[in-house]
This record gives C-alpha cells, structure tokens and sequence, in this order.
C-alpha cells in the first residue's frame, strides 16, 4: 500500500529497493516511474501468521532547481535507511 506527496515525479525517478537480492521499482506500472513521488509505503507477508504490516518512508532533498538530489528510505521496524543520490 502506497501513499504519495503533492510532489510531482517530474525527473522521472525510479523508486526502488532491494528485496530478494533483485532491484524492484516500487510505485510504477509496466517499468515507468509514477507521476508522484511516494511518501511511504507498508508491506508484509500475507501467508505469515499473525500478518505483520511494517513502514517504510522516505525523504527528499532538492537543489536550486527543486530537483530530487537525494532520497532517504527509512524502514519503521528497525529504523535501517538507504540512500539514492542524483545527480544532473
């Protein structure tokens, strides 16, 4: 489950995170980037009993051109982060 800023995705930034050693875009459909950028999303294994939700977020910063130059993705569960860094 998504949820997404007020922030157009104007550069076309591929959201994505590591999971089962195979980078996965989230937020896309069929490869390209989404029209927002995200602002968090929760995940959790269906088929775990009890199902456990967890968080994560993320966090931007700009240049003077309010382009992303870096994104921060914070894990709730046990506050891990990566970082992207962009540049233009």
């Amino acid at each position: 489950m998504f949820t997404y800023t007020a922030d157009n995705n104007v550069d076309g930034i591929f959201q994505a995170n590591v999971s089962d050693s195979d980078w996965k875009p989230y937020g896309n459909l069929y490869g390209r980037p989404s029209t927002k950028l995200i602002a968090s999303f929760t995940y959790w294994n269906p088929t775990a009993s009890p199902v456990v939700k967890k968080t994560a977020t993320f966090a931007y910063t700009r240049d003077a051109k309010n382009r992303v130059t870096k994104i921060v993705k914070t894990t709730a569960a046990d506050s891990s982060t990566e970082t992207w860094d962009y540049t233009y």
